[in-house]
């Protein structure tokens, strides 16, 4: 979809606000009633899967409360000769909570009210049995700028209590991180408490900065909210109302028995440790971690502050301390061999005199996990040290996050299995880096990079991932340009001159250039190609001929035939049939070069040019 396009001959698309699994969401304006919408997009993959959307948007479209974006219209569709469908709502201005947690942990108040006005909307709801099924801070407008009410959005994805929101196919509809036990089981009758279960993880996000699960993968994650204890969120948040502890791991019960019987019950609780609560009720969010992990290196022996009682360090910790940094220091002059043997002895060493879960340990047993990786592509102990990394150093730690991004966004974007699975997870660890790292550090930009390429996959009717190789048709090549335009700028502010970074410049030469975007395709190149002549003459000639094309094409054609006839001096001569194949086009685009150059002159036109 590209702005001014128009749905069902009313709806003027604007500007692209988002988008996610479902689809994408638009501003536009409605040319009927002449206001301003926010449209979200879908492309059903059949007829049962539209039938199912509307059937969602009757019950959404039932809904009224002040509380709960109000959806106004359904429509179904053809897009160049592709269906889709769309929900037309109400469009709210705003931050998304998502949004506001990323700057840190709200006041306390500030919390408690937000939580009770989504047991506002969804007591509406319920009331009507209709179950959101997707609530998540993503999905929760605050008002004027994240200082006012909030609102829930989304309601066009919801069920009537009697579903249990899975798919025939198996699929589970939400978001795997605040979806309730019952909601993975699709003999299990579900009803307003799976909402419930869903805001208490919202509430300790909100409490705590933290979610009470954040496992690897869809089987991992079940086994957590099935089985696994949440933790208190006074254990994360010192300070803590008892009250608001009792309330969440209420929230939380596996059996929703056990859960508050009705988001006006949780309303009534929220309103009265609220009550209690000596906290502003609006002001200047606090970071998420009073202690944010270190950018690099290790987590040091000795953190003094003032007041603090002095202590005498560990000598035997100092001297294994001291010992990492040499290894990790000799990694750039020692072969990967030697590295991985000095790694292996000290790891022994620090288990033996430390203990496996000590910090330094756990450190030691990363950087030998993350070698393998890098020299090996073998995440085998990535997986192994992922338990003791989030047991040692938390699930918001650097080298948690690292390792969970490293393992979700190589198997989405280059597994042997569908990555299509794991892009909610992927996008779940790219939000939380942002957060807790920053949208241009190394980590967050090496997953988002990973999620474009997960995106750009193909796979053929069984789910399995087609072959990468071989010419890209143009579709393929204004679908890849649209997923790594927009990175580049970031990875080059983040990554300077990387290697992730050429590669990216060089996709995206290529596609555009395919895509006859010339100009745009010109800055690609030029960044590219080396301007030293004797690293020019070792270049690719296939990037050297399109340069000079986009020269031409951009309006500078007596540069572009002086590189031509540069390229051919270094190719004419060189054996083989390749060299002698681009020979031939070289010399076939400096022979258009020269006739049209000829022509313009002819026409008192030195500069235009096209082939």
């Amino acid at each position: 979809m590209r702005p001014q396009d128009v749905l069902g001959h009313r709806y003027e698309l604007a500007k692209l606000l988002g988008s996610g699994g479902f689809g994408q969401v638009w501003q536009a304006f409605d040319t009927r009633v002449k206001r301003q919408v926010a449209v979200k997009i879908g492309h059903p993959q059949s007829a049962e899967e539209a039938r199912r959307f509307a059937m969602e948007a009757q019950l959404a479209g039932n809904l009224t409360h002040p509380n709960i974006a109000a959806l106004y219209d359904y429509g179904e569709t053809l897009h160049e000769g592709r269906a889709l469908v769309y929900l037309v709502m109400e469009l709210v201005s705003g931050e998304t909570l998502a949004e506001v947690l990323s700057r840190g942990v709200p006041p306390l108040a500030s919390s408690l009210s937000w939580a009770k006005d989504i047991c506002a909307a969804l007591g509406a709801a319920h009331v009507k049995g209709v179950v959101h099924r997707d609530i998540k801070p993503a999905n929760v407008i605050i008002m004027d700028r994240g200082r006012g009410t909030a609102k829930v959005l989304d309601f066009g994805i919801a069920k009537h209590q009697a579903d249990t929101g899975i798919t025939a196919d198996g699929q589970v509809i939400g978001s795997w991180l605040y979806m309730a036990p019952e909601r993975w089981d699709s003999a299990a009758a579900v009803d307003g408490r799976a909402d419930l279960y869903a805001l208490g993880c919202v509430l300790m996000e909100m409490l705590t900065g933290q979610l009470p699960f954040t496992g690897r993968g869809a089987h991992e994650l079940f086994a957590q909210h099935a089985a696994g204890a949440p933790p208190r969120p006074s254990s994360l948040r010192p300070g803590l109302p008892e009250t608001a502890d009792r309330l969440v791991m209420d929230l939380l019960a596996k059996d929703p028995v056990q859960r508050p019987a009705s988001a006006q019950r949780v309303a009534d609780r929220l309103a009265d440790i609220l009550g209690h609560a000596r906290y502003p009720t609006f002001g200047r969010t606090t970071p998420a971690h009073d202690n944010p992990s270190p950018p690099l290196g290790h987590t040091p022996t000795l953190q003094q502050t003032e007041g603090d009682p002095v202590h005498e360090p560990d000598p035997v910790r100092v001297a294994l301390e001291r010992r990492l940094d040499r290894v990790l220091a000799h990694y750039a002059n020692s072969d990967e061999a030697e590295f991985a043997r000095m790694l292996d002895l000290l790891i022994h060493d620090l288990d033996e005199a430390l203990g496996a879960d000590d910090p330094l340990s756990v450190e030691a047993g990363y950087q030998r996990a993350m070698h393998s990786w890098q020299s090996a592509h073998d995440q085998g102990g990535l997986e192994n040290m992922l338990p003791r990394l989030i047991r040692v150093l938390g699930l918001q730690h650097r080298r948690t996050i690292d390792v969970r991004a490293v393992l979700t966004g190589n198997t989405a974007a280059r597994g042997h299995i569908d990555g299509r699975r794991y892009l909610p997870e992927l996008r779940e660890i790219i939000a939380q880096a942002t957060r807790v790292l920053g949208a241009r550090d190394p980590i967050t930009l090496t997953a988002r990079l990973d999620l474009a390429e997960a995106l750009d996959r193909e796979y053929d009717a069984y789910g399995r991932p087609l072959p990468r190789h071989g010419p890209r048709d143009d579709a393929q090549a204004a679908r890849r340009r649209v997923l790594l335009e927009p990175l580049l700028p970031d990875l080059e502010q983040g990554l300077g001159d990387d290697s992730r970074v050429v590669e990216v410049r060089l996709r995206l030469a290529l596609d555009t250039y395919q895509l006859g975007d010339y100009r745009a395709a010109l800055p690609l190149y030029e960044q590219l190609l080396p301007t030293s002549p004797a690293a020019l003459a070792r270049s690719d000639v296939r990037l050297r001929i399109q340069h000079a094309h986009c020269v031409a094409e951009a309006g500078e054609p007596e540069r572009a035939l002086l590189l031509l006839e540069t390229l051919l001096t270094t190719v004419r001569n060189r054996p083989g049939n390749e060299h002698q194949r681009q020979a031939a086009t070289a010399l076939a685009l400096r022979t258009a070069l020269k006739k049209q150059i000829r022509q313009n002159r002819r026409a008192g036109n030195r500069t235009w040019f096209h082939l």
